[in-house]
């Protein structure tokens, strides 16, 4: 099977909508919401899960000074069949916009392949949260590939191959081209994943984005986790537009 989803945030007059929505196939997206000054969606998997030779993208548009939100409705599983399956997602932020993706867990089956491209393209002062949550069963192989680029310079490259064992991969990366910002990000976030129970994390940084990489046994704690930093971010940003 095959699904994909295309979104167009824009703003007037100071508030942000979704200018166009498309999706097919399996995947849908859920009515636009009103979140204090972001346009909240809910992008949704109506099958069982994700099946081996399934193909599914999101090519998703952030104008200048729009805000978008987009969430997961649950937890994906991917099972296991004859060939791979895989996501591909384009996130692009004009100036000033804002994009928060905070996804559910991707849950791998016994023996399934998986692979995850993401490509983030930020202009100007614009800022993108993107994470990830995946948990990997024996036998099976989730293979992740992440490209950050400011104004097309690359600010941060992620190639990540998870097999079982590892439980619960969290990964939280932050694009923005402000130093100032992403020094007050990265204190955010620190002691907020020092004093995360049951999960072993870090953050780091590049020139252009700060990232989080955390492990738990389980996919509850790392859920707890990206709530409370992507909560964290958005209540300072939030601070910093009504300032």
């Amino acid at each position: 099977m095959t699904g994909s989803i295309a979104l167009a945030c824009a703003q007037r007059g100071g508030r942000s909508y979704l200018e166009r929505i498309r999706y097919d196939g399996l995947w849908r997206v859920s009515r636009p919401q009103r979140d204090g000054d972001d346009v909240r969606v809910v992008a949704a998997h109506l099958g069982p899960g994700i099946i081996g030779g399934d193909r599914y993208a999101s090519d998703v548009r952030v104008a200048a000074g729009a805000r978008l939100v987009v969430t997961g409705q649950m937890a994906t599983p991917v099972y296991a069949r004859d060939g791979e399956s895989s996501t591909d997602a384009r996130w692009d932020v004009a100036p000033g916009g804002s994009l928060v993706v905070r996804g559910e867990p991707l849950m791998l089956d016994a023996r399934a392949r998986h692979d995850v491209h993401t490509t983030i393209d930020v202009a100007g002062d614009g800022c993108a949260i993107v994470t990830d949550i995946v948990t990997v069963a024996p036998g099976a192989l989730a293979r992740f590939r992440t490209a950050a680029r400011i104004d097309g310079r690359l600010v941060a490259r992620d190639a990540c191959d998870l097999r079982a064992g590892a439980g619960a991969i969290t990964t939280l990366l932050v694009v923005c081209a402000s130093a100032e910002r992403r020094a007050a990000f990265a204190a955010l976030l620190e002691p907020i994943v020092a004093a995360a129970a049951d999960v072993r994390g870090g953050v780091g940084a590049t020139d252009g984005a700060v990232i989080v990489r955390a492990t738990s046994a389980r996919v509850w704690p790392a859920q707890r986790l990206v709530a409370a930093c992507v909560g964290a971010l958005r209540v300072r940003e939030a601070a910093a537009v009504a300032a």
